[in-house]
């Protein structure tokens, strides 16, 4: 009995410790996926992580598949329209290292507030030999 008691203590410490390392953006939280598919048949996906009234962005990430071999010379690009018409900030770019080998890849943490009427426009420059093809996305944040 005694053992029983002792193995259900560090197996609910166990579960706590667990449970606190999930990261805070995990997919059940309110988010909004900005995806678009290249002529060449590459697909680049941002989803950004926001509170439910949308006026704070708290994280993104992306994730791109190439329709060819993986490469890591690919670009990614956030703009955030405020209200304002014509104003934009660039909130979040890869440069010329994000990944291409279907994974979530972080790329911005630092929380920024925003209009909740303004739009975000996504542009990915996929890495192939020769000419690299593009697409893009634009779109408000979901509310949830």
């Amino acid at each position: 009995m005694r053992m029983y008691a002792r193995f259900s203590i560090a197996t609910a410490i166990g579960v706590g410790l667990l449970a606190t390392s999930v990261p805070q953006a995990s997919a059940a939280a309110p988010h909004t996926d900005f995806t678009c598919k290249s002529p060449k048949g590459d697909v680049g996906t941002v989803r950004v992580f926001h509170s439910k009234d949308t006026f704070k962005v708290t994280s993104m990430h992306y994730k791109i598949k190439l329709a060819g071999p993986k490469r890591h010379h690919n670009n990614v690009y956030v703009h955030d329209y405020k209200a304002a018409p014509g104003k934009t900030d660039v909130v979040s770019k890869t440069g010329d290292n994000g990944k291409g080998d279907n994974k979530w890849h972080k790329f911005r943490e630092k929380d920024y507030s925003r209009s909740n009427k303004a739009k975000l426009y996504v542009k990915f420059d996929f890495d192939h030999s020769g000419a690299d093809p593009h697409c893009d996305d634009f779109g408000p944040l979901k509310k949830r």
